[in-house]
């Protein structure tokens, strides 16, 4: 027994005093820490999640209480230069969510317990927002434990599945159907200039479509016959190195010289030092008459790979073509070439296929 304890078991007050500006309040069911500001009092957590050493800290100033709302911001300036700018963007539309449905935005973190999280979680009603958001403050709660803000992540132990069932899975669209291919080419060859390159890339070469739209003219290695991605613009936030032929090479060459591309490959329309929105790719399908029930711009990643697969080429990759490496940093470590030969063969074989065994004109 701790000298705390042994004063609250023996003190005939409802209040024990640490210092002159904390005291801890017993009460019939809780004890509660208390700060005395200018002969007012604040209830700033309860014993004995929050620990006497952390009170004590917080009534001489040492640790100044935080609002959700300062530590999210915090966290992401913290976190900013460690990861891609896309997983940046990604918690930053997370913190807005936050802000606009939470009313604990603004509440001390040492306030919000599990069960204000829980009742949180339970009034977004959507399962995907609820495990995002959920995984973005148990990260900031990491950080305010190891700055000594708070000493118990609330979000531990938090069990989403039970909160909101899991929905089903429902699948990316696509088709392995070849007169749907045909449609499809026959789609891309109409395009203008820009879209028709960018379809065209983003088929032969199976990129995420927000991959695509940040594309630069740096990132072509023409010598080699490469296409280097930077880890930033990557979903995985690892580099991405894919080999591009003769028709992806001279595809390329022939539009930039055409368009004067200086930075961006895929410029907006109204300003070229920024990229083209993702979003103009499944708009312009829908458009054209391929439903929502047909394809996705994402689901030329699944017709490769379906199709590919069941011809029998390598899987291991497959997989590296679809930037799907394997998670262990070790691992990757050892695979410095990122099997460009092997990855050669996927392009080479989805290229015939589309062109030449469809029977498709270049």
């Amino acid at each position: 027994m701790n000298d705390l304890e042994y004063k609250i078991l023996n003190s005939q007050s409802k209040k024990i005093y640490i210092n002159k500006n904390l005291y801890l309040y017993i009460g019939k069911t809780k004890k509660t820490w208390y700060i005395k500001t200018n002969n007012t009092s604040k209830a700033i957590g309860e014993y004995p999640s929050m620990s006497l050493d952390l009170a004590t800290k917080i009534s001489l100033g040492k640790i100044l209480p935080k609002t959700l709302k300062e530590l999210i911001i915090e966290f992401l300036n913290y976190k900013k230069p460690f990861i891609s700018l896309n997983t940046y963007k990604r918690y930053n539309v997370l913190h807005n969510k936050i802000k606009l449905t939470s009313p604990l935005y603004y509440s001390y973190i040492l306030d919000i317990t599990p069960l204000d999280l829980i009742q949180y979680y339970k009034s977004l009603n959507h399962y995907e927002y609820i495990k995002r958001i959920h995984t973005l403050l148990k990260l900031a709660y990491n950080y305010a434990i190891l700055n000594s803000y708070i000493e118990i992540n609330p979000c531990h132990n938090i069990p989403i599945s039970m909160i909101l069932p899991k929905p089903k899975t429902i699948h990316m669209k696509y088709s392995i159907d070849k007169e749907f291919i045909d449609r499809l080419l026959s789609f891309i060859s109409r395009r203008r200039d820009k879209l028709k390159v960018a379809y065209t890339l983003l088929l032969l070469l199976a990129l995420r479509v927000n991959t695509l739209s940040q594309l630069k003219l740096s990132m072509f290695d023409f010598k080699r016959n490469l296409l280097v991605i930077p880890a930033e613009i990557m979903k995985t936030n690892i580099d991405h190195i894919l080999p591009i032929n003769e028709y992806i090479s001279n595809l390329v060459k022939e539009y930039v010289s055409k368009h004067n591309i200086t930075e961006y490959l895929f410029p907006a329309q109204t300003n070229p030092y920024k990229h083209i929105h993702p979003n103009i790719f499944l708009v312009m399908l829908r458009k054209d008459g391929f439903s929502k029930d047909e394809t996705t711009v994402h689901g030329f990643r699944s017709m490769l790979s379906t199709i590919c697969n069941d011809n029998e080429i390598d899987p291991v990759a497959i997989e590296w073509y679809l930037a799907h490496y394997n998670s262990s940093s070790v691992a990757r470590a050892y695979n410095h070439s990122q099997g460009l030969s092997r990855k050669r063969k996927v392009l080479d074989f989805w290229f015939d296929y589309l062109f030449k065994d469809l029977s498709h004109p270049i």
